[in-house]
């Protein structure tokens, strides 16, 4: 069977580059005979990492809790130098912030003032239950029902007096 002339073009120019990638492979360029014939094919003579460009990785890896994460900053995922002068790159999302995303960005003061904020709708929402369970009670015939919405009314209040402990703690850390 005869090779078509796409195969025969393709192993005309693999027979061209050998030589050039044994030559490749001996300088010392490249680590293995593999990626200097690649190299070779490609009609590249240095490695990226030759030509002082940078790989960019735009991943992380494992998980992360984002509640953890609100409460401190991260570098980017990228390049890191360790104490004893180690380089390495760290991409494990427990460690590393990725631009536009939600882990750990900002200062303490944005995250406490975030905090307020919501704890303030959440009095809203808890004053207007309130007010919706006083007018329940107005309506409710004696009984059993309205025993219950007693009960009901007692647990909102105590949970408006810890919201409002948490907005006052909040308010005296932000000063």
């Amino acid at each position: 069977m005869m090779p078509t002339a796409k195969q025969r073009k393709q192993q005309q120019r693999f027979k061209q580059a050998v030589p050039k990638a044994k030559k490749l492979y001996k300088t010392g360029k490249y680590k293995t005979y593999g990626a200097a014939m690649k190299a070779a094919l490609n009609g590249c003579s240095t490695p990226a990492t030759m030509t002082g460009r940078k790989k960019v990785k735009r991943w992380q890896t494992g998980k992360s809790d984002k509640s953890r994460d609100e409460q401190r900053e991260a570098l980017k995922p990228g390049k890191r130098k360790s104490r004893s002068g180690v380089t390495y790159f760290e991409r494990r999302k427990n460690r590393t912030d990725m631009p536009g995303k939600l882990t750990g960005t900002g200062t303490m003061n944005e995250l406490y003032i975030r905090n307020l904020n919501e704890r303030n709708r959440s009095m809203i929402e808890a004053d207007t239950r309130l007010v919706q369970l006083k007018k329940l009670l107005q309506i409710t015939p004696r009984g059993a029902d309205r025993n219950k919405v007693k009960g009901y009314i007692k647990e909102q209040k105590k949970y408006i007096s810890v919201l409002k402990k948490e907005i006052r703690m909040l308010k005296a850390l932000l000063k």
